[in-house]
């Protein structure tokens, strides 16, 4: 047996048995484990070790880039911060390339954990009883969705970026009554969504914006700081973001988009209706459309297009569930929970308009549409159990 398998085998599933055990052991300890949630909680961790694996069989940013490339010297943003995270991980004791795939999918498993919280604390706040929110369905959503299981094994961005918007949007459910822990949380959380992918900190804004501006429940004080906030980070982080993409304006994203469509002929771009970059952004919701729920069967190649499209259908037909019942759904909640809901719905609005203008792979909106949805399967859950309670 190979020596770089066996030591990565070794070192990486001790820790994710160990960040296993710890998510049950902070479960237990706040009463939430039930035998459901155990059965659920250990399917996700065999499936997560069997996604490692599977990862490790096939080439990718991982493997090519991050790993080979990482280094001690700090370059910033993006990949050159992920490489020197993988710098920092080979000197802890994760010295190849397999035990990196276990940490990274420990990190998605911790995120899991954490929208399992802010579950547990909307469901709470809906007055929803224990025996309801206990449920199969519910639970699968969170631990158990393909996405969250595969494509937070990557070394690169993917897996932190899942915890530390998971991180993220528990700081803020917990602000009340937990305000230095928040704290922390949030500023760990922002510290990494900034590192990693600085133009996500655009969508979480925008998503403020866009509930300040639509939202009925916000008053005149809060529409006016979150236009300010929004026009500020525009001006000041919009220039720092296009240099990250390595593009110089608008103009540019649009030529990159069309670029894209080299890639067609091999299955990984989505087909655009014109050539002319002046023309591009005429077509952003088709291109939001596409890069929420394509593949979906039509023109797919392999077999993970296959999966893609079978996860992309769940998603279609739970998020159809969601907006029929959506105004029965929202009665049941307080304000504060309310407003928070409706966030993640602008927050999936905003990510995925930003993945509209910069991403036509197929490949690439497979994975980092997991940035967006990941939050919004907390809603979908509580919807799932309220259809259960109602129907």
């Amino acid at each position: 047996m190979d020596n770089d398998f066996l030591y990565g085998s070794v070192v990486g599933g001790v820790f994710i048995f160990f960040v296993f055990m710890l998510i049950v052991f902070l479960l237990s300890a706040n009463k939430l484990l039930t035998k459901k949630l155990l059965i659920v909680i250990l399917a996700a961790f065999v499936l997560r070790m069997i996604s490692v694996n599977f990862y490790a069989l096939t080439p990718t940013d991982s493997s090519v880039t991050y790993f080979p490339g990482a280094t001690l010297v700090f370059g910033g943003f993006g990949t050159y911060f992920a490489s020197y995270i993988s710098s920092v991980l080979k000197l802890l004791g994760f010295e190849t390339l397999l035990s990196q795939y276990y940490f990274s999918n420990a990190m998605g498993f911790l995120g899991s954990y954490f929208y399992f919280k802010i579950y547990v604390y909307c469901c709470r706040e809906a007055r929803f009883s224990y025996r309801e929110y206990d449920h199969c369905g519910a639970y699968a959503l969170i631990w158990l969705w393909p996405s969250s299981l595969l494509w937070t094994t990557g070394i690169g961005k993917d897996s932190l970026m899942f915890l530390s918007i998971s991180l993220l949007l528990y700081g803020v459910v917990i602000m009340k009554s937990q305000k230095i822990k928040a704290l922390i949380s949030l500023f760990i959380s922002l510290f990494l969504i900034w590192m990693l992918r600085p133009q996500v900190f655009i969508a979480l804004i925008g998503a403020l914006f866009l509930l300040s501006l639509l939202s009925k429940k916000v008053n005149k004080t809060m529409r006016v700081l979150a236009l300010l906030i929004f026009v500020l980070a525009i001006i000041y982080l919009l220039p720092l973001i296009l240099q990250y993409g390595n593009v110089a304006g608008f103009g540019d994203i649009a030529a990159r988009s069309i670029q894209s469509q080299g890639n067609l002929s091999s299955g990984t771009a989505i087909s655009l209706p014109t050539h002319n970059p002046n023309l591009i952004f005429f077509f952003l919701p088709y291109t939001m459309l596409a890069n929420l729920f394509f593949p979906i069967f039509l023109g797919i190649r392999n077999m993970m297009g296959a999966f893609a499209s079978v996860e992309n259908l769940i998603f279609l037909l739970l998020l159809w569930q969601y907006v029929r019942i959506r105004s029965i759904f929202f009665r049941i909640f307080p304000l504060s929970t309310l407003v928070f809901i409706k966030y993640i719905e602008f927050y999936l609005l905003a990510g995925v308009g930003i993945l509209g203008l910069l991403n036509v792979n197929l490949g690439l909106a497979m994975r980092e549409k997991l940035m967006f949805t990941a939050p919004f399967l907390v809603p979908l859950a509580l919807s799932v159990i309220f259809k259960a309670k109602y129907d």
